[in-house]
């Protein structure tokens, strides 16, 4: 999902279409609402699974889980929801046949 999210806001970009980018950037937050539970679904599973398990390689694993997860929250999701806010009021200026990318 996250590659998607990636590879969405890339090929808008690169089309240039004002109303490709808006469209892009405002959806992207409606995937949160799939994407953040899958993600707390796999981390528990995940831990759960391991806690059997010692050493050092699981210990680092743990550290890069927890930076990950807290990045998204710090950073990647914030500046989701900014970039989501800044195009809302481009969607709102332009006509409604005008907003939506063609196909």
């Amino acid at each position: 999902m996250i590659l998607t999210f990636w590879l969405s806001t890339l090929v808008s970009d690169l089309s240039g279409s004002t109303a490709a980018i808006t469209w892009v950037e405002t959806l992207i937050p409606c995937g949160f609402l799939i994407m953040i539970p899958a993600l707390v679904a796999f981390g528990i599973s995940g831990f759960r699974l391991g806690k059997t398990y010692r050493g050092a390689l699981v210990k680092r694993k743990r550290k890069r889980t927890l930076f990950i997860a807290a990045n998204g929250i710090a950073i990647l999701i914030p500046s989701a929801l900014y970039l989501s806010y800044k195009a809302e009021p481009v969607r709102s200026t332009c006509p409604s046949t005008q907003c939506r990318p063609s196909n």
